[in-house]
């Protein structure tokens, strides 16, 4: 037993010493958050830098990296103003030309304007621009419908070079149906953009693919404008 003794003691002595080492570390561990003096802290608080971290604010807590995390806030601030302006040139993702679109300031004054692509404008021009836009229509329409009565009873006469059996010297396209409509009725509205023949039938109502290679009756249809279609009578005779 006496030959024991040291060791027995000896193992105390770790036993104490172990138990004072991890006392020490716990007390340590533990750093009370920053506040105020005198402001009550509560015991589950812990310091961080993004300000005292408690039970209650758990909700807006981040799991993923175990930091506590600000409240996001609110959609619905001050919205950036836009301002009006008319498109001079297409520019992709915002508008055509002649159109007028809301953009930011910044857009305009960074790309829009030194590209001269768009120019401000304001609702008393927008409104002058639409009321002018709307007249220019109303008279496009009563000149397409004054055209469109014109040709009605109306027989375009076109001779060309033709053999034996009727079959021409070269074709009759809408091109050169159109320059004969324009001596034989003259009319500033044929040589408008978007007046074009768009299709011609025979006298069995056939329509013609390509030109007309034949003397014969024929009808044409002419677009005058997108809402009003004319037709042509044509005879295209042999010349003598």
């Amino acid at each position: 037993m006496t030959r024991l003794l040291p060791f027995q003691f000896l193992f105390v002595l770790c036993f104490f010493h172990f138990h004072n080492v991890v006392a020490m570390n716990k007390r340590a561990s533990f750093v009370h958050p920053a506040a105020p003096f005198g402001t009550k802290v509560p015991d589950d608080a812990v310091a961080t830098g993004y300000g005292l971290f408690t039970v209650k604010n758990r909700r807006h807590f981040d799991p993923r990296n175990n930091i506590p995390f600000a409240k996001k806030q609110k959609a619905g601030g001050t919205a950036r103003k836009k301002i009006q302006v008319k498109m001079l040139k297409h520019v992709a993702g915002t508008g055509q030309a002649g159109q007028v679109v809301m953009v930011t300031p910044a857009f305009f004054n960074n790309k829009l304007r030194p590209s001269a692509s768009a120019e401000m404008i304001s609702d008393e021009e927008v409104e002058k621009a639409e009321q002018k836009a709307k007249a220019d229509k109303e008279l496009k329409m009563n000149v397409a419908k004054a055209a469109q009565e014109e040709l009605e009873g109306f027989t375009l006469v076109i001779k060309r070079k033709a053999g034996p059996e009727g079959n021409l010297f070269g074709g009759v396209g809408a091109k050169a149906i159109v320059t004969e409509l324009d001596k034989q009725l003259p009319n500033k509205l044929w040589k408008s953009k978007g007046v074009k023949i768009v299709s011609v039938v025979d006298e069995a109502d056939k329509k013609v693919k390509g030109d007309i290679k034949h003397v014969g009756k024929f009808s044409a249809s002419i677009n005058l404008t997108s809402d009003t279609v004319g037709k042509i009578n044509i005879s295209l005779e042999a010349e003598k």
